[in-house]
């Protein structure tokens, strides 16, 4: 696909389902909401858009926009573990188009990612203040085996459903786990240390509870890391083995011959033991 069919693409299938009801703000906001895979990053969605009325921001979520792709049918059908990677240029080009037309039109957005690369958020922010925006990050604190469990659960509940089932990669999940903590560190002392880009900085959680909402500062960094890092609560232990016993089911069904799904129930059993 060349520039030229993702712009076509975009202005005709995308666009118009992301800004169809949002107008132009007189103080608009950026709201960058951000969590690994399989955290559920929906709960901090609707937190964040629950400041504002209703249809006054657009959602602009990449994993939304794979459905475009030309040959997601195909994929989700008979091959979904490479629906990801196929669909992933598309996606993300269509995300950077739709930032660039709400900055050009005053509208008020939210941008969902992994955070996996800070310095994606910190040039997003330092533009957002450049045009005179509001700026608010989201982050989700969840511990990355509830988080693993979530991305497993979600692929195979659907599979065995018989609906279009959408797999993460665990490699995508754990490189984001691996570096969420330092790159939020960046992010706020950017803000902290540095040039004011994060006027508002909220952690919560897959529950909806609000942990930390203030000022970028090391307070929030110290909260987050500590909820991510925290041990499994009773009843998120037995969250997880429930949703093993759903991922056993489907594995043998559907993937018994992927290495990289083997190896995610495998951790799964392990994080419960």
């Amino acid at each position: 696909m060349d520039d030229q069919y993702l712009r076509t693409r975009w202005e005709t299938r995308i666009k118009p389902l992301v800004f169809a009801d949002v107008l132009a703000a007189n103080n608009p906001v950026t709201i960058f909401l951000g969590g690994q895979p399989g955290a559920g990053k929906t709960q901090g969605k609707n937190y964040a858009l629950a400041q504002f009325p209703p249809d006054t921001v657009a959602e602009i979520i990449g994993d939304d926009f794979r459905r475009h792709h030309p040959d997601y049918e195909y994929l989700i059908t008979h091959e979904p573990l490479k629906m990801p990677h196929a669909t992933a240029p598309a996606s993300g080009a269509w995300v950077g188009m739709c930032v660039e037309y709400a900055e050009a039109n005053r509208i008020s957005f939210l941008v969902e990612g992994t955070w996996r690369n800070a310095a994606t958020v910190l040039d997003t922010a330092r533009r957002a203040k450049e045009l005179g925006r509001q700026t608010h990050a989201v982050v989700l604190a969840v511990p990355p085996l509830v988080s693993l469990a979530g991305i497993a659960e979600r692929f195979y509940r659907d599979m065995l459903r018989g609906f279009p089932a959408r797999w993460t990669p665990p490699t995508a999940h754990d490189v984001t786990v691996d570096s969420l903590v330092q790159n939020i560190g960046e992010i706020v002392n950017a803000t902290y240390l540095g040039d004011p880009m994060i006027d508002r900085f909220t952690v919560t959680n897959r529950s909806g509870e609000i942990l930390y909402d203030g000022a970028a500062c090391a307070e929030a960094v110290d909260i987050f890391q500590e909820h991510f890092e925290r041990p499994l609560t009773l009843s998120e232990q037995k969250i997880v083995r429930d949703t093993l016993a759903i991922c056993e089911q489907g594995h043998m069904r559907f993937t018994a011959d992927d290495a990289s799904a083997a190896d995610v129930l495998n951790r799964l059993r392990q994080g419960i033991e």
